[in-house]
């Protein structure tokens, strides 16, 4: 069942790139030759949104990283006033992954007639030899992963994802194309791509990222090296996973959107900027879009005791 997904050097080579190696960095740990990492890299261009061009300097390859290229991937704006929801880090197969909770987004995402979902990244806890405490891990198996992923993921909305850096460790442990097996084993998941994509609904441009690269909240992104790579296509929004906190980051245009986790935390803890937080929640954002600008209203929903429901409104240029 696997086979096509397992077990596949150019899935190594896509997680030494994910990790900025250099060509020569990646062609040793690999033992291949520098034409068949060129062909290999090649493929990996071809398949997925994100693009790493190879340039020849003195007669060497090199990989140029800060010349990455992303292809925008366009939806149908189903109308002119439309609404996505946002979830991220369910970190399945993790002893408190909470399918109560991820029901409930799917069940609020029917009432509320969602048009899409878009999930940033961790779907998966990773393997257990990645864990540093085994106890906290159900199963710690790719199988087992994906087997709760199916029995939990009901949603008859599609659900686009993208990986986040847990996901990325079954990519390293089993030379794994993670997303691309969830979205084959799972018929109402669609692969986007890696911890980052550029997306298109009708006239409304989105930038979807886990969040991982550089651990730097929305609030500092304007101090962030991966400002350009937030920014390609010139987005209306920037909507970023990873670090399990729900704040509403000063508004510059484009609109910025942190997005809480799925999973429950055993306990509370305050969030300091810089730290990984432990609220639980999902987003939903509502465009609606006028002559010359976007209408968007932001609600948080903060699942706990009791839940709390957090709004914000806002207008863009188009």
């Amino acid at each position: 069942m696997y086979d096509k997904y397992v077990n596949n050097i150019i899935n190594l080579v896509q997680y030494y790139m994910l990790k900025n190696k250099s060509f020569e960095e990646i062609r040793n740990r690999l033992n291949i030759t520098g034409d068949n990492l060129i062909q290999f890299i090649d493929e990996i261009n071809s398949m997925n949104a994100t693009k790493v061009p190879i340039y020849m300097e003195n007669g060497h390859p090199r990989i140029v990283y800060s010349k990455r290229e992303y292809t925008v991937q366009h939806l149908n704006a189903p109308k002119k006033k439309f609404t996505i929801m946002l979830e991220s880090d369910k970190h399945i197969d993790h002893v408190c992954d909470n399918f109560e909770y991820i029901h409930n987004n799917h069940e609020e995402a029917a009432k509320r007639g969602v048009d899409y979902i878009f999930d940033l990244g961790d779907v998966f806890n990773g393997p257990l030899y990645r864990v540093n405490n085994p106890k906290k891990v159900r199963t710690g198996t790719l199988e087992g992963a994906i087997q709760r992923l199916k029995q939990y993921h009901p949603s008859r909305i599609p659900t686009h994802i993208i990986t986040g850096n847990h996901d990325l460790k079954y990519m390293e442990y089993y030379a794994c194309d993670i997303g691309r097996l969830a979205e084959y084993e799972c018929k109402n998941i669609i692969f986007c791509d890696n911890l980052f994509t550029s997306i298109q609904i009708g006239n409304f441009r989105v930038n979807f990222s886990h969040g991982s690269i550089e651990n730097k909240l929305l609030a500092n992104i304007n101090l962030s090296k991966e400002h350009p790579f937030l920014t390609a296509n010139n987005p209306h929004m920037i909507a970023q996973g990873h670090f399990h906190i729900s704040s509403y980051p000063e508004y510059s245009n484009p609109f910025l959107c942190q997005v809480p986790s799925s999973k429950v935390s055993k306990q509370k803890e305050k969030t300091t900027v810089g730290n990984k937080g432990k609220e639980t929640g999902i987003v939903f954002i509502t465009v609606n879009e006028l002559s010359d600008e976007f209408e968007i209203e932001q609600e948080t929903i903060e699942f706990g005791g009791t839940k709390k429901f957090v709004k914000r409104e806002i207008r863009i240029k188009k």
